[in-house]
């Protein structure tokens, strides 16, 4: 056997350290949680725009959130945090227009819709809600 060669000198070690490197968590949750709560946003801004208000501003809020942690390097997903901002804030807007505009006719037809809830109150038949209808419709539209 001859003479074993000797290691060499570098202090440089490949296997030093005795593990993989670590591994970085990306945060992509609220990106995506702000997209589908813009989404539907827009649907609950037409159907219900309460819960259009409320969850739009949660789409809005997370979107932010999203974008700030993709700019810290956190998270991958800006384009979706964004969309999901910006459809939360049209859902939130267009939510509190419908709202105060609903509001602004209630309050400004209240003698209307309290003579029609008293009509309807007395109505027994079919033919009188139908009456108690056009009233109600006539008197709004200033007839």
């Amino acid at each position: 056997m001859g003479p074993q060669a000797s290691p060499p000198s570098s202090s440089w070690d490949p296997y030093a350290g005795g593990g993989p490197a670590p591994v970085e968590t990306v945060r992509n949750g609220l990106g995506v949680a702000a997209l589908v709560l813009g989404i539907l946003s827009l649907v609950f801004m037409l159907l219900f725009p309460p819960v259009g208000v409320v969850v739009g501003i949660l789409a809005l809020v997370f979107g932010v959130i999203g974008v700030r942690r993709v700019r810290r390097a956190e998270a991958t997903n800006r384009g979706q945090a964004l969309a999901g901002a910006i459809t939360g804030g049209i859902g939130l807007i267009v939510s509190i227009l419908l709202l105060a505009i609903v509001g602004a006719f209630i309050f400004s037809h209240r003698s209307e819709i309290d003579t029609y809830t008293r009509c309807l109150h007395n109505a027994h038949t079919q033919h009188d809600r139908d009456v108690c209808q056009t009233q109600f419709q006539n008197s709004v539209r200033g007839r």
